[in-house]
C-alpha cells in the first residue's frame, strides 16, 4: 500500500467516523408523549431557567419528549422533540393518564386541537447503512450517517413514509431514502369509480355516437402492489342514420400502476376481457316492428386502455382510454332465405372511448 493510499484511508475513517458520532446511538433513546400543564409555558434553548426563550407551548399541547440514558444534567427539565425543539420544566407536564383524567372531567375533545393533530413513528434502518441529507434529494449534503438497525423517529401527519424521501426529526433533522427506513406494510385498497365517456368513436366506421357512455368499476389490489385487479361495466348507444346500436359491456382486467410525485399521480395501462350483450333495431317506423324487429345478439370482446389518476384524501379523478371489441363479427338478425324477407346487419359493435373519471379509494 503505498503513502497515498493510507492517507486517503485515514480521511475516510475520520470523515466516517465524524458522521457516526452525529447520528448517536439511536437504539438508547427513548419516546414519550407528554402534554401541557399551564396555560402558557416557556421553552428553553437549554435546561436552565437564565437560557434563550425559544418559544412558547400551551395547555393541553402534545408534546414529543425524548429521553437518553446518563444525561444527568437535565434533572428537573424534559427535552422536547417536536413539535418544538428545546427544553421545558418536567413538573409542567402532564402524563397520557393524567391528560385522560381530564378530558374524562371536562369533558375535553383533542381533536379539536390542532396542534395535537400528529402521531409519532420509529422506524430501524434495514440496510447496512444509509446516510441522513439535509435535503430530500440525492445530490443534498450528508448531515449524519444511519447503520442497520438504528431507529429513526418522524411525524406521521407531516409525512406519510410513502414517497422516495421521508423527513426524520432524530438522531437529526433531515431525510432519509423511505426504502432504507420502511417498515413493508401491505395494506389492502378497494377502488370505487364512475366514468363519463366525453368521446365515443365506435370501431364500424358507419357508426356515429348516440350518446355518450356510462360506466363504472371496482378494483382491488395490496399497497405494494403495482398492479390492480378490477371489473367495469360500460353502456353505450350508437347509431347508423335511424338504426340504433345499444350495447352493454361487463369486463374483468389487470392495471399496471406507476406512481409519481409522492404518490398523487399515477399512470396506468390496464387490459383484459369480458362479455357484451346488444340490441339493433331501424327506429324510423316505429309501427313496423314485424318488419323491423329488435336483432340481438351477444358474445365475448376483450379491452384495452391507458389512462390517469390523481389521488387527494382518498378521492380521485382521471382521463382514461378504453377500446373494446368482440373477438367476432356480431350478426344482427335471421339469415336471408330464398322468396323471404328479413334485416340482417353484420358488424363489429366495439369502440374507443375517452372517459372522464372520478372516485374513492378505501384502505384497509
Amino acid at each position: 500500500m503505498n503513502r497515498y493510499s493510507s492517507i486517503f484511508i485515514q480521511v475516510f475513517l475520520l470523515l466516517f467516523s465524524g458522521l457516526s458520532a452525529q447520528s448517536g446511538k439511536t437504539n438508547t433513546w427513548q419516546i414519550e408523549v407528554r402534554y401541557i400543564k399551564e396555560g402558557n409555558t416557556t421553552v428553553f434553548a437549554q435546561p436552565s431557567s437564565n437560557a434563550e426563550i425559544i418559544g412558547h407551548l400551551y395547555y393541553l399541547d402534545k408534546v414529543l419528549i425524548i429521553s437518553i440514558p446518563n444525561q444527568t444534567h437535565l434533572f428537573g427539565w424534559s427535552k422536547v422533540i417536536y413539535p418544538q425543539k428545546g427544553f421545558v420544566r418536567s413538573e409542567l407536564l402532564l402524563t397520557i393518564e393524567e391528560k385522560n383524567a381530564l378530558d374524562i372531567r371536562f369533558r375535553n375533545n383533542e381533536k379539536f386541537n390542532k396542534y395535537s393533530r400528529w402521531h409519532w413513528n420509529v422506524n430501524p434502518c434495514n440496510k447496512d447503512y444509509t446516510f441522513i441529507k439535509d435535503g430530500p434529494n440525492s445530490s443534498s449534503k450528508n448531515i449524519g450517517i444511519l447503520k442497520e438497525d438504528d431507529n429513526v423517529l418522524f411525524i406521521s401527519e407531516e409525512n406519510q413514509a410513502k414517497g422516495l424521501w421521508t423527513k426524520i426529526i432524530y438522531p437529526a433533522n433531515g431525510f432519509v431514502q423511505t426504502k432504507d427506513i420502511q417498515m413493508i406494510k401491505a395494506y389492502t385498497q378497494i377502488a370505487l369509480g364512475f366514468s363519463y365517456g366525453a368521446v365515443n368513436i365506435p370501431y364500424e366506421k358507419n357508426l356515429t355516437n348516440h350518446s355518450n357512455p356510462l360506466g363504472g368499476f371496482i378494483e382491488i389490489s395490496k399497497s405494494t402492489w403495482f398492479v390492480n385487479i378490477g371489473i367495469g361495466y360500460n353502456y353505450a348507444v350508437s347509431n347508423i342514420a335511424k338504426y340504433i346500436l345499444k350495447t352493454n359491456l361487463v369486463y374483468l382486467y389487470l392495471k399496471f400502476r406507476l406512481k409519481l410525485f409522492n404518490d398523487n399521480l399515477e399512470l396506468y395501462t390496464q387490459a383484459g376481457a369480458g362479455y357484451w350483450v346488444g340490441n339493433f333495431q331501424n327506429t324510423k317506423y316505429p309501427s313496423l316492428t314485424t318488419y323491423f324487429p329488435l336483432e340481438k345478439d351477444k358474445g365475448p370482446a376483450y379491452i384495452a386502455g391507458a389512462g390517469a389518476n390523481y389521488y387527494f384524501h382518498g378521492f380521485f379523478i382521471g382521463v382514461q382510454y378504453l377500446y373494446w371489441n368482440p373477438f367476432k363479427e356480431a350478426v344482427f338478425g335471421q339469415a336471408p332465405t330464398p322468396g323471404s324477407f328479413t334485416n340482417q346487419y353484420k358488424l363489429f359493435p366495439g369502440a374507443n372511448y375517452i372517459n372522464a373519471v372520478i372516485g374513492y379509494r378505501l384502505e384497509l
